[in-house]
């Protein structure tokens, strides 16, 4: 027996069961067990007409759609993307708005009290004597440290 290298570098699933990967082994599983319980609960039960079961050719039919259904989702990649991604996209487009409408947007007409108040804060500020609190200059100063510490050359 020839010893042979497995690349790690694929993005491959692993396998588990029979050559199956964990989802499609857990959607498969979850098929086979819904169709298990429609297979056992397609009785009908009325008090005025007593038991009454389907025929059981009716009872497999009805327990095999769900198990299909999970074959069907665990193998089937459309574009190579799982089939629930696709539901998923399927059900978001379903849920968005399908028309938009454009309205113009309407004029502000309250700029003109914003400017007032910016124009009182600007000749506030400048007006300010020395030692009161002002708003700070936008002014580039050109240094990076603050003004309340010292600057040394280190000489």
């Amino acid at each position: 027996m020839q010893p042979h290298e497995i690349p790690t570098h694929l993005e491959v699933a692993d396998k588990l069961v029979f050559g199956l990967t964990a989802r499609q082994a857990i959607i498969i599983g979850i098929g086979l067990c819904l169709g298990y319980v429609c297979v056992q609960q397609t009785q009908l039960t009325l008090p005025a007409l007593g038991n009454w079961n389907l025929p059981l050719i009716l009872r497999i039919g009805c327990g095999l759609l769900p198990a299909l259904g999970g074959v069907v989702i665990a193998w089937v990649r459309p574009l190579d993307r799982p089939l629930e991604i696709w539901v998923l996209v399927w059900l978001r487009y379903q849920t968005l708005p399908k028309i938009w409408l454009w309205r113009q947007p309407r004029p502000r007409t309250d700029l003109a009290h914003e400017q007032e108040i910016l124009n009182l804060l600007r000749t506030e500020s400048s007006s300010n004597v020395e030692g009161h609190a002002s708003f700070p200059s936008t002014r580039w100063t050109g240094r990076h440290i603050p003004d309340y510490m010292e600057v040394s050359d280190g000489r």
